[in-house]
């Protein structure tokens, strides 16, 4: 079979052709606009992921931190220091510092604080005495 090509024809298969070249590029170009979004939600979602490790690595850390102290705690004795003020109850404190801090905050001078004495507590100014503390039942 033979076929005659007019110029005609050959004209409109060129413009087909470069209207097919045309919408080629234009698909091309909208592939590569996906594309790029794709790739910066994945890297956005990436980057999020790290973060949420990195947060959920510092928590995890936090938490056994705190059961080791909850653990030293339960393990550790129990006491507590009861600040005297001629010899009545003035405050309890959970150690001697924070006693003798709290009766330097009344009026008492650092200088004050020594070894206790042999006088009777209503004779004394300040002083702390130590009470161990147990439980009656453990707490979870």
């Amino acid at each position: 079979m033979i076929r005659i090509v007019t110029t005609a024809r050959l004209r409109r298969q060129a413009a087909a052709l470069a209207q097919a070249r045309s919408r080629g590029v234009e698909i091309q170009e909208q592939a590569d606009r996906q594309f790029a979004g794709h790739t910066r939600s994945a890297l956005a979602l990436s980057s999020r992921m790290q973060r949420s490790e990195h947060s959920r690595d510092v928590l995890r850390a936090a938490l056994e931190d705190a059961r080791n102290e909850l653990e030293a705690l339960k393990a550790a004795p129990r006491t507590v220091v009861v600040l005297l003020h001629y010899g009545e109850l003035h405050s309890i404190h959970p150690s001697i510092q924070a006693a003798e801090d709290h009766a330097v905050a009344a009026g008492a001078h650092r200088a004050w604080w020594g070894p206790s004495t042999d006088l009777p507590a209503f004779k004394v100014t300040w002083r702390t005495l130590t009470f161990s503390v147990t439980p009656d039942a453990e707490v979870a």
